[in-house]
């Protein structure tokens, strides 16, 4: 079992189609699923019943997916953390096997430049968290 995210349901919808077509069982957890929907799918996905689980920004807090060992980003989020976030579904307590992380680009598009856009914002977000006095200095209101 794997998980593949994506920031736009469009795309989500549009792989559940295709997955689904191909023989998959598969469960989804975007903002158009209900909570309780959304638990039956994980429990389904962690008991060995699924497939593959797709979702959005909306799965990217609150659930545990340690059921799979592979992550696909079909699409990343500007956002680092909610990249990571999603990353943290799968990477938990009760993974057994060390996860993977999978990012699909395109050669020459614009893919490729918002990743390194992501990566970047994730590397001045980590330079201020482990930078003790300019994190109190933003902390206390004067950034320098």
């Amino acid at each position: 079992p794997f998980v593949v995210f994506a920031p736009s349901r469009k795309l989500i919808d549009l792989l559940e189609a295709e997955l689904h077509k191909a023989g998959h069982k598969v469960g989804k957890i975007t903002g158009s699923v209900d909570a309780a929907l959304r638990t039956v799918y994980s429990e389904l996905f962690q008991a060995g019943k699924l497939d593959v689980m797709l979702m959005t920004s909306a799965g990217a807090e609150g659930i545990t997916l340690t059921a799979a060992d592979l992550l696909v980003y079909a699409d990343l989020h500007w956002s680092a953390r909610v990249n990571q976030q999603v990353a943290d579904r799968i990477d938990r307590k009760g993974q057994t096997r060390p996860p993977q992380r999978i990012v699909l680009l395109s050669e020459d598009s614009i893919d490729v430049s918002r990743r390194f856009i992501v990566d970047k914002k994730e590397e001045g977000q980590q330079a201020i968290l482990q930078d003790k006095a300019r994190l109190n200095d933003i902390i206390k209101g004067a950034v320098r």
